[in-house]
């Protein structure tokens, strides 16, 4: 399978001397309902590979430009990712918005190889035909 997508938007939160770096991506998919677990279900359906790479390529890329190892920037810097369900959107209420982070950098990590194995196993499989 070949991966293809953009971040739609990288915004740092500050939090007094601290400073967390989060990733929103828009989404315009017509959902029956926009409560909390439809835009779960959602994101896990459809959404859970980009996920995992977007985080992990915003703590990579923040590495580079902070000289920290990923994993303090995931402790200190990292601020999740959130999907926004633009359908689902209204005024003084939180629903058609999903908003994700790993418990440790190690799951987002082990997450991560994960994917990376089933796109080198994607892509190993099509060579050989």
């Amino acid at each position: 399978t070949f991966c293809k997508g953009f971040m739609d938007l990288v915004f740092v939160q500050k939090d007094g001397d601290k400073e967390y770096y989060s990733v929103l991506d828009w989404k315009s998919n017509l959902l029956d309902k926009y409560d909390s677990q439809a835009s779960f279900e959602a994101v896990r359906e459809h959404y859970s590979i980009q996920m995992i790479l977007y985080s992990y390529c915003l703590i990579q890329w923040l590495s580079s430009i902070m000289h920290k190892n990923l994993e303090d920037v995931f402790n200190e810097n990292f601020g999740g990712i959130y999907y926004v369900f633009a359908r689902g959107c209204m005024a003084g209420d939180n629903s058609g918005i999903y908003a994700h982070t790993w418990s440790s950098f190690e799951r987002l990590q082990t997450d991560y190889e994960k994917v990376k194995k089933l796109m080198f196993v994607s892509r190993s499989t099509r060579r050989k035909k």
